[in-house]
């Protein structure tokens, strides 16, 4: 959501923040559809991919998922973003 966006919608008060919590539903609820589909294709590709079979058989014999981590496909295309996206929403400021 851009900043403009945001101080648009900013809503004060008891009703205010119905207002604001039915806003952010509304976007969650559009925005699920999309994230389905880039779960399911990060999977996919994951399962797919014989460097990343690899990686998790190795992971497994180590226990350690430094490897596994660099070949996946969902940790880079949907739990990263997800991480990066809840610490710029709830997260302490970025110190840059």
């Amino acid at each position: 959501m851009s900043v403009e966006h945001a101080k648009k919608h900013d809503h004060h008060g008891p009703l205010g923040f119905v207002e604001n919590l039915a806003e952010d539903a509304g976007e969650a609820i559009v925005g699920i559809p999309a994230g389905f589909v880039a779960l399911a294709g990060s999977v996919k590709g994951d399962v797919a991919d014989p460097k990343f079979r690899h990686a998790l058989w190795e992971a497994v014999k180590t226990n350690d998922p430094a490897e596994l981590r660099r070949e996946s496909r969902l940790d880079r295309k949907v739990l990263e973003p997800l991480g990066k996206s809840y610490q710029q929403t709830y997260g302490p400021p970025d110190p840059r």
